[in-house]
């Protein structure tokens, strides 16, 4: 391929848009400052949402042990026999009901293929939900809005939260898949809808900045939820069902801040045709009068802009947009199955195989979100400096690096080298810095960043369709492979990171400091 397909000369780059196609002078460009009014909206949305859909994710980690005993003593109860008991090896009730010594408790699962399987489906099936949900969440904006919608969330959250924490009363695994499967569509929903709401309300040469805080409340809510899980906080037997309605509080908080956040000025304009309404969202939202310009802004795109919004079906009706959300998708593929989520889901569980005792491992995945947050704070700081697709593919590179590491160190532990368990743990601190600096939050980026405001919602929801489909890929076969694969199992992700990268390195155009048309310009001359 010759190097015009590589770059474009600046003669060819559009002139200076406000993101949506309208040309605008240096004078014209919209405010860029961060006030607290945008700031404080971005936090309350995020901590409602993202918070607590991280720590929820996160809350049966810590718990394994105890929530794999529990479903092992409802099924010896149903089946007539006494936890603790040893049976006749011939009798089924003996697989469920003898007692383990803590020593040999990390072989109750790979002894138990249909318990191993209960477990699997109990972790994984957050992800169907948030699967299903993800193909209804353009009809849900559409009938109640980008509010009504995060309103609708909310009571979507709360009922499968509550049945969650109430299946350990009712003895019944069940409710507990169920209740883990509806609060998952609630997070269908959260990751569409939140960072559209936000990015609603964000001008252009923010987003990339405002666009991060999700992501950073997301691993907030991971660190709580791994920290109340500690056995002398709320992850005892007894106590378990405490912990997992905790999230309730945030939600509470958000559901009464809610009628006071602004609408979208773009949608009072659109859908309201309440041209004073907007002016005094953006002048709250901007903490300056001088709003006139990026609201004639705003009303010019509107009134170019196509009337019809792309639907989700009609998404694919062109080959230019499908062409373009291959970028999308492979990113978002890059990041699902980079082994993150295996790792944040089963780190408990990793740290014990390097020789961890449960606490010890408990303590180090709290580290393990700490450094997540913190490196992600600083990509959220650099993704503006460095760009996108530089922090997507240096921190794959490093990441491919750290999981190959982790696999020599884990066979080395497994023939008695005893420094190699925290060279393993380093190793797994050092894929998650990375992660936190990159991959964690330019995929979804990506769709509002590629795609023009007719396709963009369509494009995030397919987006959300892809992330949700490699979440349940991986969680629901991470238990279930790693019991035959053990440490080997990491060689899939390298192999993911590979390709994945290859085809971004050469495919990704970078999207940093360029609006919406002079990006698909570069790719239409590309595809063409």
């Amino acid at each position: 391929m010759s190097s015009k397909h590589h770059c474009i000369r600046k003669s060819e780059i559009l002139p200076l848009t406000d993101g949506f196609g309208m040309r605008m002078t240096t004078s014209q460009k919209p405010a860029d400052k961060l006030t607290f009014s945008l700031l404080s909206v971005a936090f309350i949305v995020s901590f409602g949402t993202w918070f607590v859909m991280g720590y929820l994710l996160v809350a049966l980690n810590g718990l394994q042990s105890i929530i794999v005993n529990w479903i092992r003593s409802v099924k010896c109860e149903r089946l007539g026999g006494s936890t603790g008991i040893s049976y006749n090896d011939s009798e089924s009730t003996d697989l469920w009901c003898r007692h383990y010594l803590p020593q040999d408790e990390a072989n109750i699962l790979r002894e138990n293929a249909e318990l191993n399987t209960i477990w699997a489906i109990a972790s994984s099936v957050i992800t169907v939900g948030g699967l299903v949900a993800t193909f209804g969440c353009t009809l849900v904006i559409n009938k109640l809005g980008t509010k009504g919608s995060l309103l609708f969330t909310n009571v979507v959250f709360t009922a499968g939260t509550v049945m969650f924490a109430t299946s350990k009363w009712a003895s019944s695994f069940e409710l507990l898949i169920a209740g883990r499967l509806i609060a998952g569509a609630s997070m269908g929903f959260i990751c569409v809808v939140a960072p559209l709401y936000i990015s609603l309300l964000t001008p252009p040469t923010l987003r990339g900045t405002v666009g991060s805080i999700p992501m950073i409340m997301y691993v907030a809510g991971m660190i709580f939820g791994t920290t109340f899980s500690l056995p002398m906080i709320l992850g005892s037997q007894d106590s378990w069902p405490i912990l997992i309605v905790i999230p309730l509080v945030p939600v509470l908080i958000f559901s009464v801040a809610l009628p006071f956040c602004p609408a979208s000025p773009r949608l009072l304009l659109k859908d309201s045709k309440d041209p004073e309404g907007a002016r005094r969202a953006l002048i709250w939202l901007r903490g300056t009068e001088d709003v006139e310009k990026e609201l004639a802004s705003i009303q010019y795109d509107l009134d170019h802009a196509v009337q019809n919004q792309v639907s989700l079906l009609g998404f694919w009706k062109s080959s230019f947009r499908r062409s373009t959300f291959i970028l999308c998708a492979v990113a978002m593929i890059s990041q699902q199955f980079s082994g993150y989520l295996s790792i944040a889901f089963y780190s408990t569980s990793i740290f014990n195989r390097v020789g961890l005792t449960q606490l010890d491992a408990v303590y180090a995945t709290i580290g393990l979100f700490a450094v997540l947050l913190v490196f992600s704070l600083l990509g959220s700081v650099l993704m503006e400096k460095a760009g996108r697709k530089t922090l997507l593919l240096g921190a794959n590179a490093v990441e491919t690096l750290a999981l190959t590491l982790l696999v020599m160190c884990m066979a080395l532990t497994k023939q008695g080298h005893v420094w190699t368990q925290y060279a393993s743990v380093a190793c797994v601190f050092l894929f998650m810095a990375c992660y936190g600096i990159g991959p964690f939050s330019v995929p979804w980026n990506l769709p509002t960043e590629l795609f023009g405001p007719e396709a963009s919602a369509s494009a995030m929801t397919w987006t959300g369709v892809s992330a949700w489909t490699g979440s349940l890929v991986t969680t629901f076969a991470f238990p279930v492979v790693v019991a035959v694969a053990e440490e080997y199992i990491f060689l899939i992700f390298i192999g993911f990171l590979v390709v994945s990268s290859t085809f971004l390195y050469f495919r990704l155009p970078e999207t940093k400091g360029r609006s919406v048309q002079e990006v698909q310009t570069i790719l239409q001359r590309r595809k063409g």
